[in-house]
């Protein structure tokens, strides 16, 4: 049963959203995120699930528990994934961070990608500062579902 009258159907677009993260080498890819669309409803949901409940003391271990079952449900609900994520971007994203090993130099003269991954992501979400990261997945969530809607309003005038 539909929400909607009678011979309307409501489409909602499920194409992921790429946001361009940054480009440490300017010779190198782009880092790109591709962003599940996520209603506001359903973000709001994921928030509230995974909230510490009143009284929790901050930077207790409760609390940081909440937090860490936040970010990996974020991750999970808002990343579908990525290309592009190189040493180079690793490192210009992460401050303080840098690789090393036998295979690093091979990685790095290739330019080799980080292949996706929740551990990966939950882990640049947590070492990022929100806005070179978080914070433009959010954005392109709130600003994907909004150019959604705006073109379902489109649609409807005559």
């Amino acid at each position: 049963m539909s929400i909607f009258p009678k011979g309307l159907e409501l489409v909602r677009d499920e194409e992921p959203i790429p946001v361009r993260i940054c480009r440490a080498d300017p010779a190198g890819p782009w880092f790109v995120i591709h962003v599940n669309r996520v209603s506001a409803s359903k973000f709001r949901a994921v928030s509230q699930r995974y909230a510490a409940p009143a009284g929790t003391k901050p930077g207790s271990k409760a609390a940081k528990l909440h937090e860490a079952k936040f970010v990996e449900a974020f991750c999970r609900t808002s990343l579908a994934g990525w290309e592009g994520l190189t040493l180079d971007n690793y490192e210009e994203l992460v401050p303080g961070s840098r690789f090393s090993g036998e295979a690093m130099d091979d990685w790095r003269s290739k330019r080799r990608e980080l292949p996706f991954s929740m551990e990966v992501a939950t882990d640049l979400y947590r070492d990022t500062w929100p806005d070179k990261f978080s914070d433009l997945i959010i954005r392109a969530m709130k600003e994907g579902v909004e150019e959604a809607e705006a073109e379902d309003e489109d649609r409807k005038e005559p």
